[in-house]
């Protein structure tokens, strides 16, 4: 209350992009209206993200901003590309998850994985800081020349035959180009399979079991996620 008795409110902006020096651009959000899909997201969060953050520090996340949908623009071959993407973490104020539009039709192992992605945010950015010589043997496996690569044709039948979790589509000038991870995005898939898989490893070597780039690389990041949570999670 104030001098006068009235409730003091505190109003915070959530500006998506903010970070100390300005307002990264690269990034839009639409807000959703979907209570229902809102508390799918909150228990996914709090059921498998919120178990296995850090107390506090700088690898625990502000916040998160629950979103009917996040847009990222990149420059690809020539062109600016607008895409869909489940998580934009470009700001010091918290995370924006999206992907409530279609939150309601996943499956438990869907939601599981989404968990995943989210904790492999923060978890990527310190791996990538304090483990780089352990990052030459992952980064060898896929081949340096396969990263961060947009084409009309697609570099391999499928991306577990670069070792890859995943690649991006988009269109690209009206006609479909496919585009491999960054390295960040490459930490941040496996971290999150890590996670997804924890206890339960046997079921992913299964999955992957014709693709032992892919076996090869999981098995390098999970001592890598150990050492993370050794670091900052100690105690919980």
């Amino acid at each position: 209350m104030d001098a006068y008795g009235e409730p003091i409110v505190h109003t915070e902006l959530f500006d998506m992009g903010y970070y100390v020096y300005g307002t990264y651009t690269d990034g839009r959000m639409t807000l959703s209206a979907d209570s229902a899909a809102m508390i799918i997201a909150i228990n996914m969060i709090e059921d498998w993200v919120i178990p296995h953050l850090p107390e506090s520090g700088a690898y625990r996340p502000h916040s998160f901003l629950l979103a009917d949908s996040v847009f990222l623009t990149q420059q690809i071959g020539f062109s600016y590309v607008t895409y869909e993407t489940d998580i934009y973490s470009r700001g010091i104020r918290g995370m924006v998850i999206g992907k409530l539009n279609a939150i309601k039709e996943m499956s438990e192992d869907e939601l599981k994985w989404f968990g995943g992605e989210i904790l492999a945010v923060k978890c990527a950015e310190w791996i990538q800081e304090f483990c780089v010589d352990e990052l030459l043997d992952f980064y060898k496996i896929s081949g340096d020349s396969n990263y961060d690569e947009a084409s009309m044709f697609a570099p391999a039948d499928c991306p577990e035959e670069l070792g890859f979790i995943k690649w991006l589509e988009v269109e690209v000038s009206s006609r479909n180009w496919v585009k491999t991870p960054t390295k960040e995005q490459d930490i941040r898939d496996y971290v999150a399979a890590t996670y997804v898989y924890r206890g339960e490893k046997e079921k992913f070597y299964e999955l992957y079991r014709d693709y032992k780039d892919i076996i090869k690389k999981f098995n390098l990041m999970v001592p890598l996620v150990e050492r993370f949570e050794k670091a900052n999670c100690e105690g919980k």
